[in-house]
């Protein structure tokens, strides 16, 4: 998935502005952790747009780590 799917499934499950612009604003803080973190600034973006979502669950399934969030085992 990318950002500009992310953003199309934000759109479409969350309804309230003030709710999809605190997921924007949490998506730009989590790219900007991630690499401090050892993450993937794309797929921490994206778990930042889709956090208030229950497809984020889907996608934690598909998406393994090591410990660390978005961090590909």
């Amino acid at each position: 998935m990318d950002r500009d799917e992310a953003l199309a499934l934000l759109d479409g499950h969350v309804h309230k502005e003030s709710l999809r612009n605190h997921c924007l604003a949490t998506a730009a803080i989590m790219r900007a952790v991630a690499p401090v973190m050892g993450g993937d600034p794309d797929q921490w973006e994206i778990i930042g747009i889709l956090h208030m979502t229950s497809i984020l669950r889907r996608l934690k399934r598909t998406w393994t780590g090591t410990g660390r969030l978005g961090t590909p085992s």
